[in-house]
């Protein structure tokens, strides 16, 4: 039995060792500021899941730096130019793994003539392991998320057009993500901008310690339908969950004091329910969503630029006693709503005229309220 027990101990440190070490070089890291830690810079591997190590040459891993595992880190100008043909204005499959080191891609590049029009790339990565130990996750660190890029220093970038003497839009730099599994450890202490954005991570619980949520961390992350917060939370910046449209619904903790612009345009939120204890809820907040109806909490005196509007499902909105300001295009492009009750006891509101603009198939009644408390604009 001793025997047994010592090969099979061996057989497991056999195993176990190639694992950490292959995934340690497959690995770009560096010492942080203070020297007493690393910090994982970028990937250079081909595997599509990533275990990052605890420690690497006797040193903790304590950060993910800035753009390590982001498309922000991919130059088109790497490819080699005799692997792109241009054949009848058709997109040209490019198969290149590990583009600049930093992880692993599919490139397929559209050229009309010589002039490269349009990059669609496919991010393989499916899974990253971030361990206990780490810190600080920097801004856009896993970051997928499609845009348009002027490209100066492609030889197929032709942004000048001789012919028409005049420069060449923009390429769209279309990005899909395979990235659905990602925790993030409860030794995290803080998360950089647009960490994850565009990812396609279906669910993420955000650990106790975390006190703010920074601009656009979620954005475009169209597959996220769970989050969880933490009680430490405190803000929610500008365009956190911007784009999440499979998020029908979320839960904000009790002692969130402030929610920034935008934070859930275009996403897949059916309902919410405001924070009574912000009174303001800030330009764009929720437009483009799918809310159904809106309850705004008593407490809340303003409703920002563009708060609600081109919400194509909303049917009905109850404003509070508190409301004395609504913002221009507030509510504007909701053909669906009919209905917006307001308390007999408001008997002067500032509302912006172009805040209703669109709302065409809003209820006499609640035209006939709005009139009388000074809106001016328009319905149709």
């Amino acid at each position: 039995m001793k025997r047994i027990s010592i090969f099979t101990m061996c057989i497991i440190a056999a195993l176990c060792t190639p694992i950490l070490a292959q995934a340690a070089e497959d690995l770009i890291y560096t010492l942080n500021s203070t020297n007493d830690g690393v910090v994982i810079t970028g990937y250079r591997g081909t595997g599509t899941r990533v275990i990052i190590p605890a420690v690497i040459e006797d040193f903790p891993v304590k950060e993910i730096a800035p753009y390590a595992f982001s498309a922000g880190n991919l130059e088109l100008s790497r490819i080699p130019i005799q692997q792109v043909q241009a054949e009848n204005n058709q997109a040209v499959p490019i198969n290149r793994r590990g583009i600049l080191d930093t992880a692993v891609y599919t490139v397929n590049m559209a050229l009309s003539g010589n002039r490269l029009v349009e990059v669609n790339v496919e991010y393989k990565i499916t899974s990253v392991v971030i361990p206990e130990g780490i810190t600080k996750i920097g801004d856009y660190a896993f970051a997928q998320t499609s845009f348009r890029w002027d490209i100066w220093d492609h030889p197929f970038s032709n942004r000048w057009d001789e012919r028409d003497g005049e420069w060449n839009p923009p390429i769209p730099f279309n990005i899909t993500s395979s990235l659905t599994s990602i925790s993030i450890p409860s030794t995290v202490t803080e998360i950089g901008e647009h960490a994850f954005s565009g990812c396609g991570i279906e669910s993420v619980i955000i650990p106790e310690g975390i006190t703010a949520l920074p601009a656009g961390l979620f954005s475009d992350c169209t597959a996220l339908t769970t989050v969880t917060l933490p009680q430490s939370l405190t803000s929610v910046e500008e365009w956190v969950f911007s784009g999440c449209a499979s998020l029908n619904s979320i839960t904000i903790p009790d002692n969130v004091t402030s929610i920034g612009f935008g934070v859930f345009s275009g996403s897949g939120l059916v309902s919410f329910n405001w924070p009574a204890h912000i009174p303001v809820i800030p330009s764009g907040s929720f437009s483009g969503s799918n809310l159904r109806t809106i309850v705004i909490p008593e407490g809340v005196s303003e409703i920002g630029w563009g708060a609600f509007q081109d919400c194509a499902e909303l049917t009905s909105v109850t404003l509070p006693s508190t409301i004395r300001n609504i913002g221009g295009d507030a509510f504007s492009g909701n053909s669906a709503l009919t209905i917006i009750t307001i308390p007999n006891t408001i008997t002067t509101l500032n509302i912006a005229s172009s805040a209703f603009e669109g709302c065409s198939r809003l209820g006499l009644a609640s035209q006939a309220r709005l009139n009388q408390l000074g809106y001016t604009g328009r319905y149709q």
